[in-house]
């Protein structure tokens, strides 16, 4: 069956399907791992327009957060607070 070029032509039909799907899935992942990037470093930028210069610190607990949504709403939030240890809630 093995042998069979139908079988051979379903197999590789399949294989590329399974090649197709795999790179639109990795695009998808590097768009929002772009996303998150761009969210996290203009959070940074106009924070420190408000907040100050951001310590290495602050910096890396805002490059940790791994979800673009809390990013955003941080960034809602930065006029609302008066430091960055307010804004990233550390103690």
């Amino acid at each position: 069956m093995q042998e069979s070029t139908t079988y051979q032509y379903i197999v590789e039909q399949g294989l590329k399907e399974g090649r197709r799907e795999g790179r639109k899935e990795g695009r998808m992942e590097g768009r929002m791992e772009g996303q998150l990037e761009e969210a996290r470093q203009m959070l940074l930028l106009v924070g420190e327009l408000h907040l100050g210069k951001p310590t290495a610190t602050v910096t890396k607990a805002v490059n940790k957060v791994d979800d673009v949504e809390r990013v955003h709403r941080m960034s809602k939030r930065l006029l609302e607070v008066g430091s960055w240890k307010e804004l990233l809630k550390i103690p």
